[in-house]
C-alpha cells in the first residue's frame, strides 16, 4: 500500500512537470528541465521516504517471523513421569492432555485461558490451557505419567526411578509406584523389579491376600511367626477369607511356586476384594471374550474382572485365559481393584 501511494505521487509529480514544461508562461519549466534535473528531484525526494516506511514495515515483518519461530522451536510436546518438577516462568504457557499433575508452588499471576480466571488452587484440569503471567513462575509436579504441550521459558526436572530396569514413563511405573509405597509388591532385588518376569502362584495369593487386607483393614499386617514359612500366614488368610478353596495342605510349594495363568489368577483377585468394589462400567456380552466360553472354569471371574475394568482383553476379543503373567501386568491389575479411578472404561 505504502508503495501504491509513493509511486502514485512521483508519476503524478513527473506529469505535472511535462505539462508545465509545455506552458511558454514559465520560462524555468522547460521540457528539458521536466524530462532531466526535476525528474531525479522528484523521484529521489519520493523514494527517501519510501525507503524509509518500507524498511520498517520490513524489519517489522522479520521481527514477526522470529517470534513465530521462537515458539515453534519452544513448543513441544512432552511426556513427563511421575516425580517430575517442571517449572514455567515469564509468558510461558501450558495445556494437560493427559495424566495428573498438581500445582506445586505459583508466584504472580497465573491465568486459566480456558474458564478466563486466575488459577485458584493446586488442581489443574485436563485440556485447559493456563498462561504465566508477567514476572511470574509456576511450578508443576507429575504425580502420574503425563502428556503436556508447552511453549516459552520452561525448566524440567525428571523423576527417578527406584529401580535401574524401571523408566518413569513406562506405562505400568505408576502402578509399580502406589503399590510399592502400599507395600503389596517390592523389587526381586534393591535395585531390580523384574517387570517382565512371570508371576508364580504363589506370589499371585500374596498380592491377592495383600489387597483384601488392605480393603478390609486399611493395610497389611500378614507376617511369618519366627520359624514358619514366609508363606503360610498368606495361605491362611486366603483360604480363611475364601480367596482359595479348600485347606492349606491343598496348596503344597511346590504346586505354588510355577508360574500362574491369566485365568487362575482372575479367579483369585476377584474374590480379593467385595462384590460392591466391582461395579460394572464395561458392557460386555456373554460370547464376546471369544476365547472364554461359558464352559470355562474361570468364566464368571474374568467377565466380572473385565467389566468392571480391572482386566482387559486383546484387540481381537480374546482374553488368553492360559497365558502366563508378568509382574508388570500384575500391577496394572491390583493398582485397578486398590484404586478404582484408574479402571479402564472401554
Amino acid at each position: 500500500m505504502v508503495l501504491a501511494v509513493a509511486l502514485a505521487a512521483v508519476i503524478t509529480a513527473f506529469t505535472l512537470a511535462r505539462q508545465n514544461a509545455n506552458n511558454t508562461d514559465d520560462p524555468v519549466a522547460t521540457k528539458s528541465y521536466a524530462n532531466g534535473e526535476f525528474f531525479a528531484k522528484v523521484l529521489s525526494n519520493s523514494l527517501t521516504p519510501l525507503e524509509s516506511r518500507m524498511g520498517a514495515v520490513y524489519d517489522s515483518a522479520v521481527n514477526t517471523q522470529k517470534r513465530l519461530d521462537l515458539q515453534k522451536e519452544t513448543k513441544a510436546s512432552v511426556l513427563a513421569g511421575r516425580g517430575t518438577v517442571i517449572t514455567l516462568k515469564n509468558g510461558a504457557w501450558f495445556l494437560l492432555a493427559d495424566g495428573q499433575v498438581s500445582n506445586g508452588r505459583s508466584d504472580g499471576r497465573i491465568l486459566d485461558v480456558s474458564e478466563g480466571e486466575a488459577l485458584a488452587d493446586a488442581r489443574i484440569e485436563i485440556g485447559h490451557r493456563y498462561v504465566v503471567g508477567p514476572e511470574a513462575s509456576l511450578q508443576l509436579k507429575v504425580q502420574r505419567l503425563s502428556t503436556l504441550i508447552m511453549a516459552g521459558p520452561v525448566e524440567i526436572a525428571e523423576g527417578k526411578s527406584d529401580y535401574v530396569d524401571l523408566n518413569i514413563t513406562d506405562w505400568y511405573y505408576d502402578a509399580v509406584a502406589d503399590l510399592v509405597e502400599q507395600g503389596v509388591m517390592d523389587g526381586t532385588s534393591e535395585t531390580t523389579f523384574s517387570p517382565d518376569l512371570a508371576v508364580s502362584r504363589m506370589s499371585a495369593v500374596v498380592i491377592a491376600c495383600m489387597i483384601s487386607q488392605i480393603k478390609e483393614e486399611g493395610s497389611v499386617t500378614l507376617k511369618a511367626a519366627s520359624g514358619e514359612e514366609w508363606y503360610r500366614p498368606y495361605l491362611e488368610y486366603a483360604v480363611e477369607n475364601k480367596i482359595l478353596t479348600g485347606s492349606v495342605a491343598d496348596y503344597p510349594w511346590e504346586e505354588m511356586k510355577v508360574p500362574i495363568s491369566r485365568g487362575e489368577i482372575a479367579h483369585y483377585l476377584s474374590r480379593a476384594v467385595p462384590k460392591t468394589d466391582l461395579k460394572e462400567i464395561n458392557d460386555i456380552k456373554r460370547g464376546q471374550i471369544t476365547d472364554v466360553p461359558s464352559s470355562h472354569q474361570y468364566f464368571s471371574d474374568i467377565y466380572t474382572l473385565c467389566r468392571a475394568g480391572v482386566f482387559s482383553g486383546s484387540p481381537d476379543g480374546s482374553f488368553q485365559p492360559d497365558a502366563q503373567i508378568t509382574r508388570a501386568q500384575i500391577a496394572i491389575v491390583a493398582d485397578c481393584l486398590l484404586n478404582p479411578e484408574m479402571r479402564a472404561k472401554h
